[in-house]
């Protein structure tokens, strides 16, 4: 199990997450750290734990997705966890609980998700992801619930000319290749919500139509155009 955290100036945060890693009972994982050169303390703190990282960059990176294709091309475990240095696995077994749910045929595990600090009255305590169509009209299925065979990786690296929804790009890509995903009964993490994604700027759904024109059906697109301005006006002023 390969746990890729990237870093950017998260000094209140990273160690938190460093330790949510550490502190898994499962013997097989690897913990790789990216980080975008940061210039708040995080390297400190990073530092104090290089024992337990099997793999540290610190170097400058064209952004978070960028730290993120760094690490998934030194990953050498079967399956592959994403999480942000503001996040935290949510207990010490979730990745047992993962490698003892495995199947062969199965590409893509996920759970749930907590949502820490949440300051939007639309934004839930909990995301229990899904898997299914409503990836058509939102990205329902939360990258830090979601567990992807190294497989998936294999002729792809996330978009990062994508600021912000990259990740999304890539469940929508998924989704339509029909691929093996199995929901597990497990909150996975607890995340910030005060991400860039939860910002609900236009950017965010500008970035979010760019990548429904790639990957939507033309009709499905075209419905979305006055939804996504919809949730864009719904989230700013709801």
């Amino acid at each position: 199990m390969s746990v890729i955290i990237p870093v950017f100036n998260a000094v209140e945060t990273v160690e938190r997450a460093l330790l949510s890693v550490i502190n898994q009972g499962c013997a097989s994982k690897e913990m790789i750290v990216v980080d975008g050169l940061s210039q708040d303390g995080s390297l400190d703190i990073i530092k104090r734990y290089i024992g337990d990282i099997a793999h540290f960059i610190s170097e400058k990176d064209s952004g978070i997705y960028a730290g993120i294709n760094k690490g998934i091309n030194l990953a050498k475990g079967e399956w592959i966890y994403i999480m942000g240095a503001d996040d935290e696995l949510a207990e010490s077994d979730v990745l047992e609980k993962i490698i003892s749910a495995t199947l062969s045929h199965t590409k893509l595990f996920y759970g749930s998700v907590q949502n820490k600090n949440v300051k939007h009255k639309l934004v839930p305590q909990f995301h229990h992801s899904k898997f299914e169509s409503t990836l058509y009209w939102r990205n329902s299925l939360h990258q830090q619930s979601a567990f992807y065979h190294r497989s998936l990786f294999s002729h792809f690296r996330f978009d990062e000319r994508l600021k912000i929804l990259a990740d999304y790009d890539f469940h929508l890509k998924l989704f339509n290749e029909k691929i093996q995903a199995q929901p597990l009964s497990l909150v996975v993490a607890r995340c910030e919500a005060s991400g860039v994604s939860k910002n609900f700027r236009w950017s965010l759904y500008r970035e979010e139509l760019q990548i429904k024109k790639r990957r939507l059906p033309t009709l499905i697109y075209a419905l979305n155009l006055p939804w996504v301005v919809l949730k864009f006006l719904g989230k700013r002023w709801g």
